[in-house]
């Protein structure tokens, strides 16, 4: 997770831990290719149920951000692996969590151009990839990126944030 001001535009804070898989524990090499993720690193991160509480007194320690608003690149994390996870995990899906910003619909409605993905928007935005892609720290920092030029060019205000589009605005009960 990358934490962003909207009304500065600046990265406040970064949190990441991997988690350790339990249907498949084994790392294909396929996975490691794509997302720079190893075994040795899964081995010894902690299971769901532990990271989601890390990632949540994470956010619960950031003084003055009580209502995190998640930007996401799509729907597909939130929606469906999260709930999934959750699910087989015998718990709630946090609250924090049922709520999201997709930026690419964002990026679409208010600049007219068409989101094939982050690497789309930020070549749209003549800004380069940081990182390596499919990092999941990378693209949440990449994801970041966008939102802070969009608020810096004024493409979109931080009250959108806020009162976000019921085109741009995903989530459920």
């Amino acid at each position: 997770m990358v934490l962003v001001d909207a009304t500065s535009h600046k990265k406040v804070k970064e949190f990441r831990t991997y988690v350790r898989p339990t249907a498949n524990p084994k790392i294909t090499a396929f996975c490691t290719e794509l997302t720079g993720i190893t075994q040795e690193q899964v081995d010894v991160a902690p299971a769901w149920s532990e990271a989601l509480r890390l990632g949540e007194a994470w956010l619960r320690e950031q003084s003055g951000y009580s209502r995190p608003l998640f930007v996401t690149c799509g729907d597909w994390d939130l929606r469906q692996m999260v709930v999934e996870q959750c699910k087989q995990c015998q718990q709630p899906v946090p609250g924090m969590f049922k709520k999201w910003l997709n930026i690419k619909n964002l990026f679409m409605a208010n600049t007219g151009k068409p989101s094939t993905g982050m690497k789309g928007m930020l070549e749209s935005l003549e800004m380069p990839l940081e990182g390596r892609h499919h990092s999941g720290l990378d693209d949440c920092r990449n994801i970041a990126r966008i939102l802070a030029e969009l608020l810096r060019r004024g493409t979109i205000q931080a009250s959108m944030l806020t009162h976000a589009s019921k085109k741009a605005m995903k989530g459920y009960a």
